[in-house]
């Protein structure tokens, strides 16, 4: 009988050009091949990067050590916690805020 064995993926943890830590999400390559046709490019010069600054395939044992983590044991932070912290308030639109408001209170 054939036995399935689970194909690993490669993810890529992603600050959004323009967006806070917050949106920072996890990505496939093709997914982001898929969303901008020059990030093939942008993959292979961060590899090279990562491979020139921490010597050359640390970056795949320390990824092959996550996968070897269970779930519960990856670490839970993997930016500066403070990035997500609002440290002052620049400006604000009072009329998209009480909009902002009133739907919420409508959702409710």
């Amino acid at each position: 009988p054939d036995v399935l064995v689970p194909r690993k993926e490669e993810f890529y943890l992603v600050k959004w050009k323009g967006l806070s830590y917050l949106h920072a999400s996890w990505e496939r390559p093709d997914d982001l091949r898929a969303v901008d046709p020059s990030a093939a490019q942008k993959l292979k010069k961060w590899q090279a990067a990562e491979a020139q600054r921490q010597g050359a395939g640390t970056w795949k044992r320390l990824a092959h050590k996550f996968e070897a983590m269970e779930e519960e044991d990856a670490p839970d932070e993997y930016f500066d916690p403070e990035y997500v912290e609002v440290a002052r308030l620049v400006a604000c639109d009072r009329d998209r805020v009480a909009h902002a408001d009133l739907v919420y209170r409508e959702l409710r």
